[in-house]
């Protein structure tokens, strides 16, 4: 359901929001401000995490994690492993749920809920896809060194990464 309405759908009357919701104080009308799901997979191999640059805005440029918008009828698995496809012609399967991530998109800011995957891939060669213009593998441990100037859950997703993989590593 939209949500950027400017005048009631119902009545026509005008609008009250909060960071919830829009509402109408005549009608009772209500449209809730959800987030919009999102999946992405996360390639680990030799002790390398695989993430993309992207070549569209918004962050045009910045690093990003491997994936997007998941499809009405598709499950977070589904549209981890067909973004990874898209977007790094790999095929990979499901590993491991490593968690959901809060953040924002596009220049108006649309909430989403970022659904990550740690995947293992099975097929293909990493070549840069669809809004990725470079794939790039990063050592685990030099995680912290990036600059992250992009989404806010990549940089939440990597240091989880980081934390979670990174510590046997530190000292190599």
């Amino acid at each position: 359901m939209r949500n950027n309405y400017k005048f009631c759908p119902n009545c026509k009357g005008g609008l009250s929001r909060n960071a919830e919701k829009i509402f109408c104080r005549n009608c009772k009308f209500v449209s809730y401000i959800n987030p919009s799901p999102t999946a992405s997979a996360i390639p680990i191999e030799d002790d390398k995490v695989l993430i993309a640059k992207r070549s569209i805005n918004p962050f045009k440029g910045a690093i990003d994690l491997i994936g997007g918008f998941m499809k009405t009828g598709e499950t977070a698995e589904e549209a981890a492993i067909r973004e990874t496809l898209e977007e790094t012609g790999l095929k990979v399967n499901i590993e491991k749920y490593l968690g959901s991530y809060p953040d924002t998109y596009g220049e108006d800011n649309k909430p989403t809920i970022g659904i990550t995957f740690i995947v293992k891939i099975v097929a293909g060669k990493p070549t840069a896809q669809d809004d990725v213009s470079n794939l790039i593998w990063i050592p685990i441990k030099n995680i912290p060194k990036l600059k992250f100037d992009g989404f806010k859950n990549t940089k939440e997703v990597l240091m989880d990464i980081y934390n979670l993989f990174g510590r046997d590593l530190r000292k190599s």
